[in-house]
């Protein structure tokens, strides 16, 4: 929800939230409703589920990265010092 900062939030089970929300809804200028709707609007068609498969290939390829340079450390770590050299 970090990426939504322009919403209103409320939870929808408590009835002080969703009315307080509502509340600053309909107070708010309609320049400030057209401007955080815009924004929201623009946010949302950038999460779609391609952004969505990208970022979770991007990560398990860095983890996979990682942990190819722990093992390779590790085995470094393991091999025996021979004439003072690693």
């Amino acid at each position: 929800m970090t990426e939504l900062m322009e919403a209103l939030l409320g939870s929808l089970c408590t009835m002080d939230q969703c009315a307080m929300a509502m509340h600053l809804a309909l107070a708010m200028s309609g320049t400030e409703q057209q401007a955080r709707l815009r924004s929201l609007r623009g946010i949302v068609q950038g999460c779609n589920v391609y952004r969505w498969v990208d970022g979770m290939l991007i990560d398990e390829a860095r983890m996979r990265q990682q942990a190819r340079l722990v093992r390779q450390l590790g085995e470094q770590s393991t091999q025996p010092v021979l004439n003072g050299q690693t």
